[in-house]
């Protein structure tokens, strides 16, 4: 049966290959840079597949084991060669696509997914060496994809929805505003709210897990992430970096910045990491990590570098400067309409958070 998929999908397969070229998990700096002496030398490479487990093990030669009793070797030379060929592909190509001469090479080394099973958020397993302590641990790493575009690291759904309370607003202007179709339109309709005397007053987290899965990070989290969606959506700021900022400023939790600057950026910056690393929106989460390792981005020239969560402060820094709040589709997840309940007026605000 052929294998078909996207830039993305396929990404996962290219990571594998590149990997197993390299022999080493380059660091990357706080642009994206690859710090040439900081890396750590790859032991081995776990992938599963349904009830397949296949190791490929790096030595001079790639050693392939799968738990049905196949051993064989691969010289390293192809998965370059086949690396670059599918770079090549991935960038050629949009949509859903099937590369025949990729698949076949795919077969041959035990790999018969384009996407190996995981029910976390870690991508791909990789035992690493650690040169500092001369131990070698198995992590697992969440792959992030330029090659399509900039990737997403949290989804818009229904669970990522958050509730205002609309305050001071005549009710008689609600189907005026609710009319309002510019391409800004969710904006626009806000700005009309505070136009005519009203505001947004931060009600709820709609999702009762994700209101759960904030509130273990930190207890203000959701109204500190509230406030980041007003400032995007009313005051018009997208990256992360602006929108603390702008928190500094406005200070909407009243905390003494002048004993600590830094309230804001902190709190955002562990709730970037967390949901880099474990937290989604819409299951509970025990606060363990399940990409235990760190991100592996496969920047847009194919270049791959990784975010250790050895570094965490570095960690936390891309993800701070390289992160934007999107705006998702408003009709497929139910946001930015008023809607009177009870006699009172709500309007709903959706998070995404994207790389830029």
């Amino acid at each position: 049966m052929p294998l078909s998929g996207n830039k993305g999908e396929w990404s996962e397969v290219y990571t594998l290959f590149k990997l197993l070229a390299e022999k080493k998990l380059y660091i990357g700096d706080e642009n994206q840079r690859r710090i040439e002496d900081l890396y750590y030398p790859i032991v081995q490479i776990l992938r599963y597949e349904e009830e397949n487990k296949i190791t490929y093990t790096v030595k001079d030669d790639i050693i392939i084991e799968t738990n049905g009793g196949d051993k064989f070797s691969v010289n390293v030379t192809r998965f370059r060669e086949k690396a670059l060929e599918l770079l090549h592909h991935i960038q050629d190509n949009s949509g859903s696509f099937e590369i025949p001469s990729i698949v076949e090479f795919m077969r041959e080394v035990r790999c018969t997914k384009l996407k190996a099973d995981s029910a976390d958020k870690a991508d791909i397993k990789i035992v690493i060496h650690d040169q500092r302590t001369q131990t070698d641990h198995l992590l697992g790493y969440s792959i992030k994809s330029y090659l399509g575009g900039a990737p997403t690291m949290i989804n818009a759904s229904g669970a990522t929805n958050f509730k205002f309370k609309v305050v001071g607003l005549n009710a008689a202007l609600v189907e005026e505003i609710n009319a309002i179709e510019t391409r800004s339109k969710i904006q626009d309709r806000i700005e009309e709210i505070y136009d005519n005397g009203g505001r947004l007053i931060f009600d709820k987290v709609d999702s009762p897990t994700f209101a759960n899965n904030l509130t273990l990070v930190d207890s203000m989290l959701p109204d500190i992430v509230a406030e980041m969606l007003l400032c995007k959506f009313h005051r018009g700021k997208s990256l992360i970096k602006d929108i603390c900022d702008d928190l500094f400023h406005t200070n909407p939790c009243n905390y003494d910045l002048v004993g600590n600057p830094n309230f804001y950026q902190y709190k955002i910056k562990r709730f970037l990491l967390e949901a880099a690393l474990g937290m989604v929106p819409n299951t509970a989460w025990d606060g363990n990590y399940d990409a235990n390792g760190g991100y592996i981005v496969v920047r847009d020239d194919g270049e791959i570098i990784c975010y250790h969560i050895y570094d965490k402060t570095l960690f936390e820094n891309y993800l701070f400067n390289t992160t934007k709040l999107d705006t998702p589709s408003s009709s497929r997840h139910g946001f930015g309409t008023i809607e009177m309940v009870n006699g009172e007026m709500f309007f709903k605000l959706n998070l995404q958070v994207r790389f830029i």
